[in-house]
């Protein structure tokens, strides 16, 4: 028997969860309300939040005889499925967006053409200013199909990353971003610390709630770095949170998307 994809798990707990729901209210379902309903909610969260709004938007798609059948209005049944099962709900989704991991070349796939030898030779072409990294990226991300993107001309108190939040399809779902670069001359030590990107990392989860920060740098990680960010998203019980591409990947990346092209010697 084939199993469930992530996707399809979700999903079906939210139905078994509604389920439960109905039978606790003694409801009929009618039409396969509950289905529909699963997958409406589903659909809804990945690109907003559960609330009476949204839910009444979802009631009012749904063509079923549920309402009539059951003797409740659509309002009535919306205010308690937020009160009674609304987090519940929330946290299923959350949880199962957790476990989807996703690699580098997934976001960028055309890295994958470029061999590790061909970067080496580059490393050195991405530690001049960190801008050129940041609108490398903006450009690449777009190309890949991400939106919004805006361009931002210079770095104000307000932003919460280097690339404020934007969505991109992959693995046939919604991913939220945001992007964190650093510049080789932006780092004073040898190599890049927790403490270099704390505050923007953690400002970047905390205002964002991205799926995922894509922290870029030209510098080399420091010894303890990765474990670092992992135990931070532990801590916000996102694994995964972060994608870190290190030097030679950030080549890669920009070899492969042409944003090199010219400045490598043959």
């Amino acid at each position: 028997m084939k199993s469930l994809n992530n996707e399809e798990n979700v999903k079906s707990r939210i139905r078994s969860t509604i389920w439960d729901f109905l039978n606790t209210n003694k409801w009929k379902d009618i039409d396969d309300f509950s289905l529909d309903l699963a997958n409406s909610l589903y659909d809804t969260l990945l690109q907003s939040s559960l609330s009476a709004e949204n839910l009444s938007r979802i009631l009012d798609k749904i063509r079923t005889s549920f309402f009539r059948i059951n003797k409740i209005s659509k309002k009535q049944f919306a205010n308690l499925l937020i009160s009674d099962i609304g987090k519940r709900l929330v946290t299923i989704f959350d949880e199962g967006r957790a476990r989807i991991s996703l690699t580098t070349p997934e976001i960028f796939p055309k890295m994958n053409s470029i061999e590790d030898s061909c970067a080496k030779k580059c490393i050195e072409m991405i530690q001049g200013e960190e801008k050129f990294l940041q609108d490398s990226l903006r450009s690449i991300l777009r190309e890949e199909g991400a939106s919004p993107i805006p361009q931002r001309e210079r770095d104000t108190a307000q932003e919460i990353a280097d690339i404020e939040l934007f969505k991109i399809k992959l693995k046939d779902r919604m991913f939220k971003f945001a992007v964190v670069v650093k510049g080789y001359k932006s780092v004073s030590g040898k190599t890049l610390t927790w403490k270099d990107v704390t505050h923007q990392f953690v400002r970047a989860y905390q205002r964002g709630k991205p799926d995922h920060i894509i922290l870029a740098s030209a510098k080399e990680p420091a010894d303890g770095l990765i474990t670092s960010l992992e135990e931070y998203a532990q801590s916000v019980e996102r694994p995964g949170l972060v994608i870190f591409v290190p030097p030679l990947d950030f080549a890669k990346i920009l070899l492969a998307y042409g944003y090199l092209k010219g400045l490598v010697k043959t």
